[in-house]
């Protein structure tokens, strides 16, 4: 989450969060990134690189709500594939993974 104006780029494979000091964080390490804060900028590298290794990047607006998503187009027909499996799970089959997962 990027609450503060942060500046964020790529070196190195490494997603580099630039505030009052520089971060660097591996970009296969993250599943979602939520930029809250309006004056954060990102450049075309490091969002092309994130939706290489899956992360959805979240986009705030004035009232810090999430107004837009980008989500990894190479994996969005597998992502939407589960889900719709998901939903069409019958209730007795929902019931069973449940139980196999507690």
């Amino acid at each position: 989450m990027i609450e503060n104006p942060a500046h964020i780029s790529l070196k190195n494979e490494q997603l580099i969060i630039h505030t009052d000091r520089a971060y660097s964080l591996p970009v296969e390490d993250l599943s979602a990134l939520l930029l809250e804060n309006r004056q954060s900028t990102i450049t075309t590298a490091a969002l092309s690189r994130l939706g290489q290794c899956g992360c959805a990047v979240f986009v705030c607006d004035e009232k810090h709500l999430p107004c837009a998503v980008l989500t990894p187009y190479a994996q969005h027909s597998r992502a939407l594939t589960a889900a719709r499996e998901q939903l069409a799970a019958t209730k007795p089959l929902r019931k069973r993974c449940f139980r196999r997962i507690f």
